[in-house]
């Protein structure tokens, strides 16, 4: 099959199946493309020209493309918007046949592989950056989870737990907590920490956290709230995903 028909049936089946999720909340998805180091140039040539045709579509949710800085050349196409629901993907502003149809037309035959992923930001355990700002770089932490009614439960109070210690301390640290969703997804969960560089990053403190939620609640539970992530959470990938603005649609912004 022509990379150019595996895309269209992708986008075709992706937009069947939107309306049969059951989880509400801020839903984003992004279109997860790589290709080989050959095709780079004309990938990206490819994804500024659809980028001018969402422009000429007056289309205006924002697309933010970011570029990983790990493995090969990898970008991810993400819609962001604040409070998204599944509703809005049944009826986006730009039909999404359309869209796919330029994508595939202008950039499809640089394409080596495409993933398509949704997920739904847990908004009472998020502390996410103001939806009109502009972010760097994402570090994403990534895990498979026990996708459990008692383990959902029990992360859902522990990032709560750790949303409120942050708040209290007065951290400036921004981030979401977010649960991967889709009939071809397993259990997986991320966080995702907005970074305005690579320079902010350090090797941190040995269980810094731990001593972070010690202070506010005190050893106990600062203890139960770590046991309880290393429980139900396997660590499974550290990425570091940075802004390509040339690459994005950004209407008003």
């Amino acid at each position: 099959m022509k990379t150019g028909t595996k895309l269209a049936f992708t986008f075709a089946f992706f937009g069947f199946v939107l309306p049969l999720q059951a989880q509400d909340g801020d839903v984003a998805m992004g279109y997860f493309v790589t290709t080989d180091l050959a095709n780079v140039m004309q990938l990206e040539e490819g994804m500024r020209d659809h980028v001018g045709w969402h422009a000429e579509q007056n289309d205006p949710w924002p697309g933010f493309v970011y570029q990983a800085v790990h493995g090969g050349p990898e970008y991810v196409w993400v819609w962001v918007s604040p409070n998204h629901r599944w509703a809005d993907f049944d009826n986006p502003p730009v039909d999404h046949q359309a869209d796919m149809a330029d994508f595939v037309e202008r950039a499809g035959s640089h394409v080596t592989s495409l993933d398509v992923r949704t997920w739904v930001m847990w908004s009472d355990q998020s502390i996410p950056p103001d939806p009109d700002a502009m972010v760097p770089m994402w570090q994403v932490i990534e895990w498979d989870f026990k996708s459990t009614s008692e383990g959902t439960e029990a992360l859902r109070a522990a990032f709560g737990k750790v949303k409120a210690a942050f708040e209290q301390q007065g951290e400036s640290l921004r981030y979401t907590v977010n649960e991967v969703v889709g009939l071809d997804a397993g259990p997986q969960m991320f966080v995702a920490i907005a970074r305005g560089s690579m320079g902010e990053l350090d090797a941190g403190e040995p269980n810094a956290l731990e001593r972070m939620l010690a202070g506010v609640y005190g050893h106990a539970d600062a203890v139960h709230i770590v046991r309880t992530f290393e429980k139900y959470l396997t660590p499974t990938a550290n990425r570091f995903w940075v802004l390509r603005q040339d690459l994005s649609h950004m209407p008003d912004m």
